[in-house]
């Protein structure tokens, strides 16, 4: 009898990984405007993480804006560029105000949803999220608050507040509930808190990484990219109270015995000078700020204004060159 022939296994093909970007985006809807906040790490799952930029933006002579994105990579790309090439086309765009924006941002969204992520299969099918903001910039709007919206799926809604979507969900909602809910927040305020949520996102969750970017926008048309070195400082900040609170928990229900160890007085005293600390050193770093000349970000950021401006001059240029197309009548 002749020897069976060897076993030789063939290792199923399998489809290279997808980039997802299973990140924390969020937003703060402020008294004088609002801030956007993401990480900036895109994973492959189980093969690399790279940094790459999560807030989308576009500006023209009337209004400034932004998206955030979560989710399937290559779908946000898409849907940023297709509402760039909307914004381009449409005639009337620089009579249109927030609202009308807004619209056009959201029907275009809902387009590509039904067009390239609802007929694909349920198991294959991407997932994307975004956070959006229109800023008016003229005429000079004043009082006129950011508008500031949130999209998944069909689904739209206002950012009222704050909201966060993303990874790591249920980490963000334990902490906005717990020191978030029910309290009125400046443009500042929310800056410090937008570094504090994503350090402990970072902290605690592997798809989270790579640098912060925090966006501030304000309702008089200013925008603002916080410097790598403002998101370090209010990390140490925040590194410092949480060491601080340590113990808090503990004194608010020690039995005897415990509270002989854990001296509430001497606790209460320690938290009440780095509370005195904290608030100080805070109170230097914006003075320091405000006249520190303006950085490379903010200089970089001057330059991308300068060149969206003149692509779109450019853009005008050669539609008013070329005109009208001719109507053809068959006969």
């Amino acid at each position: 009898m002749l020897p069976k022939p060897p076993f030789h296994y063939q290792r199923p093909t399998e489809r290279l990984p997808e980039r997802k970007r299973m990140t924390l985006i969020g937003a703060f809807k402020c008294v004088y405007g609002a801030v956007l906040l993401a990480d900036r790490q895109e994973t492959l799952q189980d093969y690399a993480k790279f940094d790459v930029e999560k807030i989308y933006r576009y500006q023209c002579d009337r209004f400034r804006f932004l998206m955030a994105g979560a989710g399937d990579s290559d779908t946000l790309d898409m849907t940023y560029r297709t509402i760039v090439k909307v914004f381009r086309s449409s005639e009337n765009l620089l009579q249109m105000g927030p609202n009308e924006v807004e619209e056009l941002v959201v029907r275009t969204i809902q387009k590509i949803t039904k067009k390239y992520i609802y007929p694909v299969p349920k198991t294959d099918r991407p997932w994307i999220a975004t956070i959006c903001a229109v800023q008016q910039i003229k005429p000079k709007p004043m009082s006129q608050a950011v508008h500031l919206f949130r999209t998944t799926g069909l689904t739209v809604h206002p950012v009222d507040d704050f909201y966060f979507t993303g990874n790591p969900v249920l980490l963000t909602r334990y902490i906005s509930d717990l020191y978030f809910k029910g309290v009125t927040l400046g443009i500042e305020e929310a800056e410090a808190l937008a570094a504090y949520i994503l350090m402990e996102v970072k902290s605690y969750d592997p798809y989270c990484g790579k640098e912060s970017d925090i966006v501030i926008l304000k309702n008089d048309g200013g925008i603002r990219w916080v410097a790598r070195e403002d998101i370090k400082y209010w990390e140490e900040h925040f590194t410092a109270l949480k060491r601080s609170l340590m113990h808090i928990p503990i004194i608010s229900c020690a039995d005897r015995i415990s509270g002989q160890v854990y001296l509430q007085q001497t606790i209460m005293g320690v938290l009440n000078r780095v509370l005195k600390f904290l608030a100080s050193e805070q109170k230097k770093m914006r003075s320091k700020r405000i006249k520190k000349v303006r950085t490379l970000e903010e200089k970089l950021l001057h330059s991308w204004q300068q060149s969206t401006m003149r692509a779109l001059k450019a853009d005008i240029a050669r539609q008013n060159k070329t005109g009208p197309k001719p109507s053809t009548s068959q006969t």
